[in-house]
């Protein structure tokens, strides 16, 4: 006879969490998963006597919700539903310590992993991206006009695999002890004060960033969004990528890569013998991809934050400071917006949108805060690699999307508008996942 578990102190709702809707993550998460299996037309991929479908979704769902390792995070989640059913594990093996489990553990869950098929992965990745875009449309949380924040991401790689036997292996330049690493192209929606992920794509050898940009871009026109303007690293100021945009008829504005004819503009610019925004035609290379003439854009100086360029130019001509240093305090940017139809407008336009560019750092706070909740998967493969890394961008956009009720809240206290910390939100998720799973157990029993 199994003694009982004493009850767990429960989560106490506070006053602000009552007044806004709860998201559930492995709700979604339960629901995009079987909206997948039946447009794929999969009835399901276990048929395991103790263990089925929905065990191993609720296992991905809270492993990515905790952040921890995904050992521990079913450990702890096995616990959990004891001590919700108010039962003590049974033994099932005195000899090895072995006892019953309400959940599948880690060994189990990297195996059905590895065994989903690459094309169910890639549909159920965009899925999940989609479900939280049309949640927060649905809660007003953002618009159908949106702009669209770019950049690659790169996640460090110390294995023995190299790029010759794997493609998504990516040299780099720098690495916290490697020069290896998995380079994602990743894209985030930005409407009001609403950010969004939407897209991630690992690069791999040969890899067309103009072709997932056109692809990516197409998507969210799918979804009724309306594109003002894309905003990128300078990695994809190019040709390419300009021509890209030009087909789609979306405004491009992104940092320029210093190359010869960039460098001369500059010490133009530096000299007083250009303005701060001049215009300018990027021509095709015999490297280019498309060829569709001379792109017209408008080139963009402006001093870097804290600086004025008078000031520079000054230090520059007193010896102060090299024409390298001094370059260096200069940001380059090359945009594609319609410029003003009064000439003389030009410059404050042209520094109007240089200002805009800075809400392109965004992504990269999305970056670091969803980087620095969840800790690194040991997968190996391709394809589980980037299930994780979209999983972490689906509980970031989940956590974004319970934060952004708050902020619509009258006579409250201004705290109250801030919303659940990331902590908060993995504890009132793990109850809402705890106290469902355990309901249906009880029920099942």
């Amino acid at each position: 006879m199994t003694k009982k578990r004493s009850h767990k102190s429960k989560i106490r709702l506070r006053p602000s969490e009552k007044l806004v809707p709860r998201i559930d993550i492995n709700g979604i998460f339960k629901n995009v998963w079987s909206n997948v299996q039946k447009e794929m037309g999969i009835s399901s991929f276990v048929n395991g006597y103790k263990y089925d479908d929905e065990d191993f979704v609720m296992a991905l769902a809270y492993k990515a919700l905790s952040g921890k390792p995904m050992a521990v995070a079913l450990n702890k989640l096995n616990d959990l539903l004891l001590d919700e059913l108010g039962e003590d594990p049974r033994c099932i093996d005195k000899a090895h310590e072995r006892y019953e489990r309400k959940v599948p553990n880690a060994s189990q869950v990297n195996a059905f992993l590895r065994n989903l098929p690459p094309t169910f992965l890639v549909r159920l990745e965009s899925a999940l991206f989609k479900a939280l875009i049309d949640k927060a449309l649905e809660m007003g949380m953002i618009t159908h006009e949106i702009e669209v924040y770019i950049d690659f991401h790169k996640l460090d790689y110390y294995g023995i695999d190299r790029n010759a036997t794997n493609s998504g292996i990516t040299n780099v330049n720098s690495g916290a002890g490697t020069s290896r690493a998995r380079k994602y192209g990743e894209l985030m929606i930005s409407s009001g004060r609403g950010a969004l992920f939407a897209n991630a794509c690992l690069s791999r050898q040969g890899y067309m960033k103009e072709a997932w940009m056109f692809q990516a871009l197409l998507t969210l026109m799918s979804w009724g969004f309306t594109i003002k303007r894309v905003l990128a690293d300078r990695e994809f100021s190019t040709y390419d990528v300009l021509a890209v945009m030009g087909f789609l008829g979306v405004p491009y504005t992104g940092p320029m890569k210093r190359n010869p004819t960039i460098r001369t503009l500059v010490d133009q610019y530096l000299d007083a013998k250009s303005d701060a925004v001049i215009s300018y035609k990027l021509q095709p290379s015999p490297t280019t991809r498309f060829k569709v003439g001379a792109i017209p854009v408008h080139v963009i100086f402006k001093a870097e934050p804290g600086k004025r360029v008078r000031d520079i130019r000054i230090a520059l001509a007193s010896g102060k400071i090299t024409r390298g240093e001094a370059k260096k305090h200069v940001h380059v940017f090359i945009t594609t917006e319609p410029d003003p139809a009064k000439v003389s407008s030009l410059i404050s336009w042209g520094m109007r949108i240089a200002q805009i560019f800075r809400h392109r750092w965004r992504i990269e706070t999305g970056f670091r805060v969803s980087d620095g909740f969840t800790p690194s998967s040991h997968a190996r493969s391709n394809k589980i690699k980037t299930f994780w890394l979209v999983m972490d961008r689906f509980n970031y956009n989940c956590w974004k999307v319970q934060q952004a009720p708050h902020r619509k809240l009258k006579d409250v206290p201004k705290s109250w508008n801030d919303g659940q910390t990331r902590d908060r939100f993995v504890d009132v998720g793990t109850e809402l996942i705890v106290k469902s799973r355990a309901g249906t157990i009880a029920a099942g029993a």
